[in-house]
């Protein structure tokens, strides 16, 4: 797949992310995964003067803020039935909101969409400023695209950022990405950390499985990233190579895990402090790759031209055997029809049969009239005494 796409590949090591030395255990990536229903550590400010606003919980502050979010803070759905919240503080888990006993229950695709935005608004705005974020932000005033948060960078260029938890087939993403692109857009996908499937089901494996969209985004040049926003946490696809990682070039990957805060955005999309190891590994990957390939191509014509002197001393061995088929047969036939020869002239003469004789010639052996066996004396004339006929 690398060599499918190798002229864009250096650009596209240009999105990587924090990362470490060695790839993650299966503890790690598990805890990525997640399980059950997600938690809520995101709120809607009741007063209307922040509408649309969202409050983040962070991990320990639940007990603080208990009181105070039964005033100031709602369920962020505006069209929650039951929207009143109360702050929860778990010893083993994360903290987070919850609704009141017998309340509505959002999806956990909606929740983590909704999650998933706050998040990163609030990343982007804290390096780049609140003006310079906007969520479910237009792409044009023909509202051709609606990213789910569109960062504007200082020299003006716009990078849109899609969380993706929903399914999406290859041909939906690449007319929106293409459209992004036409448009002078940025575009950066991440996809929801519930969008991992396994590529064994043995426990201790750490690999998963690209989707064909995901596989399609990689074939590109792009990275193929994962958002969990309860963590703040990002997962990039990546393969292990010489001790080190590189950007995932094969369907099955491992993933490396990194939190959003070390990131930040630049003209290319997401970067980090480890830009450069990236970018030096796989470089030298992808020029490992050209030189497998074009030795591949090499012993691909060695083969060829192998295989063309193997077939053509194939087919003149046949030849000189289709010859030698023919002469033998010729010499075979031609023996065949002396020995005949031979076995007709020592054969004895057969006697020759009797000439006919016509019925108006010799003496005749039947009477002419009857049919019935005629007596010597009377076959000279071929018929009986009485059978004779007068006049």
């Amino acid at each position: 797949m690398w060599s499918a796409c190798s002229s864009v590949r250096v650009g596209a090591l240009q999105y990587l992310c924090a990362m470490s030395p060695a790839l993650h255990t299966r503890r790690e990536i598990a805890h990525f995964f997640g399980g059950g229903d997600p938690r809520l550590i995101t709120a809607a400010y009741r007063e209307p003067a922040r509408a649309g606003e969202l409050y983040i919980l962070d991990d320990g502050n639940a007990a603080s803020i208990r009181a105070w979010t039964r005033t100031h803070l709602r369920c962020p759905f505006p069209d929650c039935p039951q929207p009143q919240l109360k702050a929860v503080a778990r010893a083993r888990r994360r903290d987070g909101f919850s609704h009141l006993p017998g309340a509505h229950k959002h999806s956990p695709e909606s929740v983590n969409h909704l999650q998933g935005k706050a998040v990163v608004a609030e990343w982007l705005r804290t390096r780049f400023g609140p003006d310079a974020v906007e969520v479910e932000a237009a792409s044009d005033t023909q509202r051709t695209r609606i990213a789910d948060v569109m960062l504007t960078l200082p020299e003006g260029l716009r990078v849109a950022f899609e969380i993706q938890y929903a399914p999406l087939t290859v041909k939906q993403w690449i007319e929106r990405h293409e459209s992004y692109r036409d448009q002078g857009i940025v575009d950066v996908w991440l996809w929801g950390h519930t969008r991992l499937t396994k590529a064994v089901s043995r426990e201790d494996s750490t690999l998963f499985i690209m989707s064909d969209v995901q596989d399609e985004v990689m074939s590109r040049g792009l990275p193929v990233l994962f958002l969990h926003p309860d963590r703040r946490r990002l997962g990039i696809a990546v393969n292990d190579w010489q001790q080190s990682q590189t950007f995932a070039y094969e369907s099955r990957a491992n993933l490396s895990i990194h939190n959003l805060s070390g990131c930040t955005v630049n003209a290319t999309g997401i970067t980090s402090p480890w830009f450069a190891h990236w970018l030096t590994m796989g470089t030298q990957r992808l020029e490992e790759l050209r030189v497998q390939a074009a030795a591949h191509r090499v012993h691909l014509r060695k083969l060829a031209g192998l295989l063309g002197r193997v077939l053509t001393a194939r087919r003149d061995a046949q030849k000189i055997q289709l010859r030698e088929a023919h002469v033998r047969h010729r010499h075979e036939t031609a023996a065949r029809t002396r020995q005949a020869e031979r076995w007709r002239a020592l054969a004895p003469a057969q006697p020759r049969p009797a000439p006919a004789v016509s019925l108006t010639d010799g003496p005749w052996s039947r009477c002419r009239r009857c049919g019935q066996v005629l007596g010597e004396p009377l076959q000279a004339s071929g018929f009986h005494v009485l059978c004779r006929p007068y006049g």
